[in-house]
């Protein structure tokens, strides 16, 4: 079974998840996701229940338009890739290229469609697992919420 998981840009300062504990890569934190109406909130896992009551190790409001589920994968640095992730990779896709003639490098967005992760580009859409078994190079570069100018770069 996969690792199910999900990321969210902490709506508080960095310096308050730090006072209270809690660990974040730049006020990204990452655990289990609960949605109560239009707000998204990332909890820690139980740490205690009963039938009237549920305690979480702990529960972080964070910005909706920044929540991205784990897909399972990671880029060739080690990285977890969260959907909303901007990668770069070289298009190998003999298919469309008529086969490898010279590196292609393509940025595109990482989003769940058609039932599965694709990195949708400039030039089409690439499944993410495809990508990933057939180059050693995928790698994050930054996510849409902090960086959507790196999408941009791809047509220069």
């Amino acid at each position: 079974m996969r690792e199910i998981k999900f990321r969210g840009k902490a709506v508080t300062s960095t310096n308050e998840l730090e006072e209270i504990g809690i660990e974040h890569e730049n006020g990204w934190v990452v655990s289990n996701l609960i949605q109560n109406g239009d707000q998204p909130w990332i909890v820690g896992d139980i740490i205690e229940w009963d039938d009237e009551y549920i305690a979480h190790d702990f529960w972080v409001k964070v910005h909706p338009e920044s929540v991205g589920q784990y897909t399972g994968l990671k880029d060739k640095n080690g990285k977890e890739i969260y959907e909303g992730d901007i990668v770069n990779f070289n298009d190998f896709d003999s298919l469309r290229t008529g086969g490898y003639t010279e590196d292609n490098i393509l940025n595109g967005e990482v989003k769940f469609l058609y039932g599965g992760w694709i990195v949708d580009t400039e030039i089409g859409q690439y499944e993410l697992h495809n990508v990933r078994e057939n180059d050693e190079e995928v790698e994050v570069i930054g996510n849409i919420y902090e960086n959507p100018e790196l999408l941009k770069e791809e047509s220069k």
